[in-house]
């Protein structure tokens, strides 16, 4: 600020940056006038706000709302920045109503930039600082699950753990969740029946119809293969198999994969600090695979159902540190190549520590 005379000064280069800076992208007819109705909605509320106007922060707590009302409000400012700059060159303002618009206008214009995922300014506002925000009910809004982020911080026998306590509170569909905890299928899958077999190596093999299948993507079928070892779950499967030696048994819940999903979740409560679902034994047991076949994305894709590599950087991997936390994963067949289409994705399952 030294550089500049006065504090006027200051503001009117600040408004010039905002003016040099990033610009709103072009938007298609329909969605520039769903932008108009949100802007009218959201200037309504600024006006009536006043001094005490602090942001679109406090408007909502989800934040698909959020985004939208983000991407109005960045060009709400900008076009009052340039609006006030444009009258105080041409005469329509004085100088003093344009440099009161642009005290108003200039840090909302900053705090909300049209690139919310460039580098933040710690000048400007924080983008993400919403989630921390208070919410109109006076609830903390809360941020989104990650597909990663949930089964990084569990204690290392947490798979063990739960086969457990549903077994000591006597779990009806104890089967499925064996089968969950020893390959990680979607809970649509395992509704639909797993064939389970011992091979002749003395492991267990698991014959997984695919769900999410399209002509192109999703593996329409699956072999997965496990050692039995001394696992709790993979060792109450052999037992069922060893009752019809030479034979295949088929495991199959009588549930829709949503309440299966409620059924498992709360077996185990809030023990973790927080409830558990299908998906995050999925994503644990995705995170095993890619620990133990490591670098063979084809497998690891196989393993998952999914026809595509790129997938895989949804999931979740270990630490190298970490051990496998399930029944080891011995191998993975399924009929689809399985596609490669960066080979970026190759230095991110090697990477030290990625997730």
């Amino acid at each position: 600020m030294d550089a500049y005379r006065t504090p006027d000064d200051e503001l009117l280069h600040r408004a010039e940056a905002v003016l040099c800076g990033p610009a709103p992208k072009n938007l298609a007819a329909s969605t520039l006038e769903e932008y108009r109705r949100v802007a009218k909605r959201l200037i309504v509320t600024a006006q009536a706000a006043g001094r005490e106007w602090d942001g679109i922060e406090r408007l909502t707590d989800t934040k698909s709302t959020h985004y939208l009302q983000r991407a109005v409000w960045c060009r709400v400012c900008r076009y009052e920045v340039e609006a006030s700059l444009n009258g105080l060159r041409t005469g329509k303002l004085s100088r003093s109503e344009a440099l009161s618009r642009l005290r108003d206008w200039v840090p909302q214009a900053e705090k909300y930039r049209p690139k919310t995922k460039d580098a933040p300014d710690p000048k400007m506002g924080q983008p993400g600082a919403w989630l921390q925000a208070v919410s109109k009910d006076g609830r903390t809004p809360s941020a989104s699950r990650s597909k990663k982020g949930p089964v990084r911080d569990m204690p290392e026998d947490w798979l063990r753990e739960l086969w457990q306590i549903a077994v000591a509170k006597r779990y009806r569909h104890l089967d499925t969740l064996a089968v969950l905890l020893c390959v990680g299928c979607r809970p649509a899958e395992a509704c639909r029946g797993i064939a389970v077999r011992i091979t002749p190596e003395a492991h267990l093999q698991f014959a997984v119809c695919g769900a999410k299948v399209t002509e192109d993507n999703g593996q329409p079928w699956r072999l997965l293969t496990v050692a039995i070892g001394d696992d709790p779950a993979a060792l109450h499967l052999e037992s069922l198999c060893a009752a019809q030696p030479g034979e295949r048994i088929r495991v199959r819940p009588a549930l829709t994969p949503d309440a299966l999903s409620t059924s498992i979740a709360e077996i185990a409560g809030d023990k973790w600090g927080r409830r558990i679902s299908c998906y995050d034994i999925r994503h644990q047991r995705a995170g095993d695979a890619k620990l133990t076949f490591a670098g063979d994305l084809e497998k690891v894709a196989a393993w998952l159902g999914h026809a595509a590599a790129t997938t895989l950087r949804f999931y979740t991997r270990l630490p190298r540190s970490s051990s496998c936390r399930g029944p080891l994963p011995i191998d993975a067949a399924a009929p689809r190549p399985v596609r490669r289409r960066t080979r970026l994705l190759d230095f991110d399952l090697d990477a030290e520590n990625t997730f």
